[in-house]
């Protein structure tokens, strides 16, 4: 015998469902044929377990290294680059992500495919089509995966089964969608990053030996975006009915000359929007898109030396929520892992404009409907952190997160409760419990009064429930609150179901899943 070769597995992945800090990776990438630790914890367990596209817990940037091949998409004529995924998984964990989870779709391909024209969005080419499936099922419709059929997740339809995730990424749709890539010159392809004194960051980082890539970073046309747009309302109806503590961050595409007023049409909604863009249904509070693409700070190795900007954002995120709590804005945080930013944002996107004349709706800006990242007099950093709903209460994210933390107290709780009778003790116990959050988000500046009677109250009586709700073994309690925020008042109304569940009351009294 020559020896002995060691190599230390993973711990089993174990789920954390209230963490506000775990973000989840869908796209493409192959996993490394020496990992292992891969072979030995790959993926979910149950009936999924051993499925080479099951989700895999990385908990550092060393330990995706070892089971993701990050680095090795194909270029034509040899060699490799570095993938999109891997880039912004990079950037996640440089800004001090902690814990995410890696769902590795299919192999990644070359940067200048495909070659052909682009059909239009009715007539989505078998190329893009593929690929957009693999992340999307059943698009261009809405997205076919069922909780109560776990042999036909794909994509992000293994949401299902990650209780924890509270951030969702696709880093390869605006790729799938561009135009035909650009050849760049030789001068461009090795063109490093401005030079900058950047904060220290307790991320872990790393470098790659990538080729220069002769290609542009993805750009997108008119029906690039009409493509897009298509496929961010289809995640944002998936959330909203089927994973609503899941919020979807997202890079915009970098407009192709000629397509600059896309991203204005799409957000901004103008009294003449493009009429090459469709009505696009951005007016959500489970999509937060980020802008505009960012040069890593370690160079080259990507299209264009860009990268789409949601891996730094989810790693700010995160790192917000593990130091300072979720519910706060991550506002002014700084963006350590970048060097530059492109394209660059014009005065009148980062202004917020003065109200017009009365009876006149006042023009929207570009920092009130996505969270810009730029250079700021203090380094690069979040320049806003909002989510692309219209509603003023809904549009803070920290808000949003707010409420994703009350949920998943409130379904805890309710897992807790699952076999008490519905009565006074039930009742009871809830509010006590939900009292005790709040009290502690209150001691913690989440939220806004004078005292603890100001900053919110909990009802669960015979005033927020029918007889017919006891007789079914529902028990209904209503949540008011207000958050530390410009915002006057929010109220929740959650069904407590005999099953366990935890569902939204929405003014009509029908009861949605907030799972």
């Amino acid at each position: 015998m020559s020896g002995l070769t060691f190599e230390r597995a993973a711990p089993p992945a174990t789920s954390a469902p209230n963490r506000m800090d775990v973000a989840c990776f869908v796209g493409f990438i192959r996993r490394r044929d020496t990992s292992v630790s891969d072979r030995a914890n790959a993926g979910t367990p149950g009936p999924t377990a051993g499925r080479s596209d099951s989700p895999t817990p990385v908990e550092s940037w060393s330990e995706f290294d070892d089971r993701f091949a990050w680095d090795r998409r194909p270029l034509d004529g040899g060699g490799h680059c570095i993938t999109t995924m891997g880039a912004t998984v990079r950037s996640f964990f440089a800004e001090g992500g902690r814990r995410c989870w890696i769902v590795p779709v299919a192999d990644p391909w070359p940067p200048s495919r495909p070659r052909h024209s682009r059909a239009p969005l009715h007539v989505l080419g078998a190329w893009r089509l593929g690929r957009l499936r693999c992340l999307l099922p059943g698009f261009p419709g809405p997205v076919a995966s069922t909780e109560a059929d776990p042999a036909a997740w794909r994509g992000i339809g293994w949401l299902f089964a990650l209780p924890d995730v509270s951030c969702l990424c696709l880093p390869d749709l605006a790729d799938i969608v561009r135009v035909p890539a650009a050849r760049l010159s030789a001068a461009r392809q090795l063109l490093p990053a401005a030079p900058q004194f950047v904060e220290c960051s307790d991320g872990e980082t790393a470098t790659a030996d990538s080729l220069p890539v002769p290609f542009d970073a993805p750009r997108a046309d008119f029906e690039s975006f009409s493509v897009w747009s298509t496929a961010i309302a289809r995640i944002a109806d998936f959330l909203d009915h089927r994973r609503r503590e899941v919020e979807l961050v997202a890079g915009i595409p970098i407009p192709a000359v000629g397509a600059e007023s896309a991203v204005e049409s799409i957000l901004l909604r103008q009294d003449r929007p493009d009429p090459r863009i469709p009505d696009a249904p951005f007016d959500s509070m489970f999509v937060q898109l980020a802008y505009p693409w960012l040069r890593h700070v370690d160079g080259s190795g990507l299209p264009g030396g860009l990268e789409p900007p949601e891996g730094a954002l989810a790693g700010v995120l995160a790192r917000n929520a593990l130091s300072r709590g979720a519910y706060h804005s991550a506002a002014t945080l700084p963006v350590t892992s970048a060097a530059d930013t492109w394209p660059a944002l014009a005065q009148d996107e980062l202004v917020v404009p003065a109200d017009p004349a009365r009876g006149r709706e006042r023009r929207r800006a570009l920092v009130e409907r996505a969270s810009l990242i730029g250079m700021t007099p203090t380094g690069m950093r979040v320049l806003s952190d909002v989510t692309t709903s219209l509603d003023e209460s809904n549009r803070p994210a920290a808000v949003r997160r707010l409420v994703v933390s009350i949920l998943r107290a409130a379904r805890r709780l309710g897992e807790a409760v699952v076999f008490d009778a519905s009565g006074e003790a039930l009742w009871s116990r809830i509010r006590a419990r939900l009292e005790s959050l709040l009290l502690s988000l209150y001691n913690d500046g989440a939220l806004r009064g004078a005292s603890p009677e100001e900053a919110f109250r909990v009802r669960c009586d015979r005033t927020t429930m029918r007889q017919a709700d006891i007789d079914d073994g529902r028990a209904i309690v209503e949540v008011t609150f207000a958050p530390a925020l410009p915002i006057e008042r929010i109220r929740l109304v959650l069904a407590f179901a005999a099953s366990g569940s935890i569902g939204l009351v929405d003014r009509t009294g029908n009861v949605q899943e907030a799972a």
